[in-house]
């Protein structure tokens, strides 16, 4: 965590306080460690498509009645964008799952 500074210094020197403001709110956490900003929002990507990958999947089980198809519009049509990262990470995961399942039904 950052010192307090005072106002007054803070007053007298603007550009200090423009840089101080901005490590304090964006570059820091609140426990003093660096914020990361990549890692974050991979993750916060990642959690939207699990969203809309649900929505999808509920949609093509019939889990969501007709009348609120127009309503997940936008989502269905996020989802169909982004179809190769899904693909890929749904690729990726897949294989993973695949060798620790051979790897433990034959073990060296």
């Amino acid at each position: 965590m950052l010192p307090p500074i005072a106002p007054t210094v803070l007053e007298r020197n603007p550009k200090f306080k423009v840089l101080y403001d901005d490590i304090s709110q964006n570059k820091l956490n609140p426990d003093a460690s660096t914020k990361d900003e990549k890692k974050q929002r991979l993750i916060d990507q990642a959690r939207e498509l699990h969203e809309v990958v649900t929505i999808v999947a509920a949609q093509l089980n019939g889990r969501i009645p007709s009348s609120d198809r127009e309503i997940l519009q936008e989502d269905i049509e996020y989802f169909t964008e982004h179809i190769v990262p899904i693909s890929r990470a749904l690729s990726t995961h897949l294989k993973s799952t695949a060798l620790q399942l051979c790897r433990i039904a034959t073990p060296e």
